[in-house]
């Protein structure tokens, strides 16, 4: 492999750029929002050790959606997830459908 080949696949386009979830959770420890799930942190558990959120999480939401905008058009070789490392329940906690997504850029922007 070339290190061209090997820079694009560890770049992560979705770094700290802004991120939407459905809705926000928010306890005692504060809000869970959408930032938390692409601002580089490794950290798997709900909660850092300074108790703070350190993942995003929605309401239980009948159709809970997340989303990354990257700024500008760019394509897309892999994808990576980490599911919550303290799921004592052992139930997976996200679900994931990908979808071909057309972004039309003006002065609105829209997905279809």
């Amino acid at each position: 492999m070339s290190v061209a080949n090997s820079a694009l696949l560890t770049y992560n386009a979705a770094l700290n750029r802004p991120a939407y979830q459905s809705s926000l959770y928010s306890d005692e420890r504060g809000n869970f929002s959408a930032s938390l799930a692409n601002d580089g942190s490794r950290e798997t558990n709900a909660t850092s050790q300074d108790n703070k959120p350190s993942c995003s999480h929605t309401l239980l939401d009948t159709n809970p959606w997340w989303a990354v905008d990257l700024g500008v058009p760019t394509t897309i070789y892999g994808v990576n997830f980490t599911n919550r490392g303290d799921n004592t329940s052992g139930m997976w906690l996200f679900c994931l459908e990908f979808r071909k997504v057309h972004i039309l850029f003006s002065s609105v922007h829209s997905v279809t």
